[in-house]
């Protein structure tokens, strides 16, 4: 019965790593895609042109929703202003039209993860 234990202790943990290998190749994937986008349309790092993206007139609501995604995954203080810069203090619908506007919800998000708020992910985009 013990020797069963530690198998299946041994099983869920390896489980759990290969599950949060999946996630964070998923994740580091579509904020990759995320920063190539921003890239081919404006200069710079990929935080930089992330957050001309998220700036930028020309740049649809979708477009922007998807740079305060990535720019709050890759915790970067640069992108601090930029962000706080969309904050309108408007609660946002439920869910959230992202096609309407920025999403309050996620700039929230975003901003605490560029304050250095702690993330499980952050790690991988030293990569990016």
């Amino acid at each position: 019965m013990k020797k069963l234990i530690i198998y299946a202790f041994i099983l869920g943990f390896g489980a759990c790593l290969v599950f949060y290998a999946v996630t964070c190749k998923a994740i580091f994937s579509e904020v990759q895609s995320i920063c190539k986008m921003a890239q081919e349309q404006f200069e710079g790092d990929e935080v930089e042109a992330t957050i001309a993206m998220l700036q930028s007139e020309q740049t649809s609501f979708v477009q922007k929703n998807k740079a305060v995604y990535a720019l709050g995954q890759i915790g970067d203080k640069r992108a601090l202003p930029a962000l706080q810069g969309q904050v309108t203090g408007i609660p946002c619908e439920k869910p959230c039209p992202k096609h309407k506007y920025v999403c309050q919800y996620n700039l929230e998000t975003a901003i605490k993860g560029c304050s250095g708020k702690f993330s499980l992910t952050r790690w991988m985009y030293r990569f990016l």
